[in-house]
């Protein structure tokens, strides 16, 4: 979490723990695009630690991992189904797409969902 985006570091955590729950639970988030980017790096790098872990065949780590981030059971198994599926890529699981300006502030909202989703 390198950009500040006006939040203490407890605050960013909590914002895109809810944000990367809803992300897996509806396969897309609507939110301002720094933080719509922002978003996109900590789950990747998230992805990319759990990935290395499944493919090291330590699936209990791979979900401590997820658990140590998320939380709750509920919210790291679906994460788990959720990355488990990713196809066997490197790095940039999420896209971020430019969605509209929001009329009562000025900001660029952008979509974020996964790259393999039409």
């Amino acid at each position: 979490m390198n950009k500040i985006i006006s939040r203490t570091y407890s605050q960013r955590k909590r914002m895109f723990k809810s944000m990367i729950v809803s992300l897996c639970a509806n396969k897309r988030v609507v939110t301002y695009t720094p933080r719509a980017k922002e978003m996109a790096r900590t789950f990747d790098k998230l992805i990319a630690r759990t990935k290395a872990q499944i493919q090291k065949s330590n699936i209990v780590l791979a979900n401590r991992v997820l658990r140590e981030y998320l939380g709750s059971i509920e919210q790291t198994s679906k994460a788990f189904k959720v990355i488990s599926s990713l196809s066997d890529r490197e790095g940039g699981f999420l896209s971020v797409r430019k969605f509209d300006i929001c009329q009562s502030n000025s900001g660029e909202r952008s979509i974020v969902k996964f790259s393999d989703d039409k």
